[in-house]
């Protein structure tokens, strides 16, 4: 499930403040990660209709992780897009359908320029230079 969901059908309906990026991290309990994954694809395959959707990618936590953690990357074109999607009825329904396959609440990050891109995820080593 890493790769892009689609943009949606009004992504460049000439809202300002430009694109808006949250990623959002979930741990799922254990065994219940199909169930989770199954719910997650019928949220993104929805918001592809929600005004200013550009899209999200999904990175389920690699083998051998300690906990199933799942983080979603999500795009909109402008902020006020990203407020409409989190008071969504969409919305509101996904958190309903998997509160019994998470273990708490997810945890947010937002950002509306390039700081996004620049900083790596949590638990990234870099490799520093020989010298």
């Amino acid at each position: 499930m890493s790769e892009p969901i689609g943009g949606g059908a009004h992504a460049g309906d000439g809202h300002t403040g430009g694109p808006v990026t949250t990623v959002v991290t979930r741990h799922v309990r254990s065994g219940h990660g199909p169930s989770y994954e199954e719910a997650l694809q019928r949220l993104l395959v929805e918001a592809r209709a929600l005004d200013g959707y550009l899209g999200a990618d999904v990175h389920p936590a690699g083998p051998g992780a300690p906990q199933l953690t799942y983080t979603r990357v999500f795009r909109f074109g402008a902020l006020d897009h990203l407020r409409a999607f989190e008071a969504s009825e969409l919305r509101a329904r996904f958190l309903a359908e998997v509160a019994e396959h998470v273990e708490a609440d997810a945890v947010w990050s937002t950002s509306t320029g390039l700081e996004r891109w620049l900083d790596p995820p949590a638990g990234t080593v870099v490799a520093q230079p020989v010298r």
